[in-house]
């Protein structure tokens, strides 16, 4: 789980949702450490190292 989710307009579970965030550090935890593997995948390396396999992947070798 890397959220909580709240139906629009929904006041009661949004205080809810809150209430739960700030009274469980387990929550809280969870959460952050699922927003880091995320952030993780669009981190600058990790994004270059795609490119190049997709251009490995495309573009055939030439010995020049």
């Amino acid at each position: 789980m890397n959220g909580l989710l709240v139906p629009p307009e929904s006041i009661q579970e949004l205080s809810s949702s809150l209430e739960r965030l700030m009274t469980s550090v387990e929550l809280r935890n969870s959460l952050g450490e699922q927003a880091r593997k995320i952030t993780e995948s669009y981190s600058l390396d990790k994004i270059v190292q795609l490119w190049e396999e997709l251009i490995g992947d495309v573009v055939p070798e030439h010995k020049i």
